[in-house]
C-alpha cells in the first residue's frame, strides 16, 4: 500500500489529495461538497468560504497523516475543533490562492488525569464540560 503522503503528491486539488485523505481516515469521514462542509466552514459568529473537504481524524496519528498530505500537497489547512469559537479562526473567510482543507479534531477525544487529578491532558476533541 502506498503511504499516503505519496498518494497526495503532485495535486493539490484532484482527486488525488481526496484518495489520500480517504486512505488516512476512511471514506466515512471525508467530507465534500458545499452542502456538507457548509456546518464546518461557516463561522459560529463570522466567516465562510468554500473547502475542498473537511477530514475528521479519529486519532492522533491519523491527524498527522491528513496533516502531512495536505502539506504534500500544497493546499491551506485548518485546524477546527467545535466551531464555537469568536475569532473566526477556525473556518475560511473570503477565497483564498489555494484549496481549503479543514481538519476537525472533534473525534479526537479524551482526557487523561494525572497527579491525582491535579492536571489533566486534553485531547484537541476534548470540550470544556467533558472537562
Amino acid at each position: 500500500m502506498a503511504r499516503v503522503a505519496d498518494i497526495a503528491k503532485g495535486n493539490s486539488s484532484g482527486p488525488r489529495l481526496l484518495d489520500a485523505l480517504r486512505a488516512a481516515v476512511g471514506v466515512r469521514y471525508v467530507i465534500t461538497g458545499d452542502g456538507a462542509t457548509r456546518r464546518f466552514a461557516t463561522g459560529y459568529r463570522f466567516g465562510s468560504g468554500r473547502v475542498l473537504a473537511v477530514v475528521r481524524p479519529g486519532s492522533l496519528v491519523e491527524q498527522w497523516r491528513v496533516f502531512t498530505a495536505c502539506v504534500d500537497a500544497g493546499v491551506i489547512v485548518i485546524i477546527q475543533a467545535a466551531n464555537t469559537g469568536l475569532t473566526g479562526g477556525s473556518t475560511p473567510d473570503g477565497t483564498y490562492d489555494r484549496d481549503v482543507v479543514i481538519i476537525n479534531t472533534m473525534r479526537i477525544g479524551g482526557i487523561h488525569l494525572i497527579r491525582g487529578g491535579q492536571q489533566a491532558v486534553c485531547l484537541s476533541g476534548a470540550t470544556l464540560s467533558d472537562l
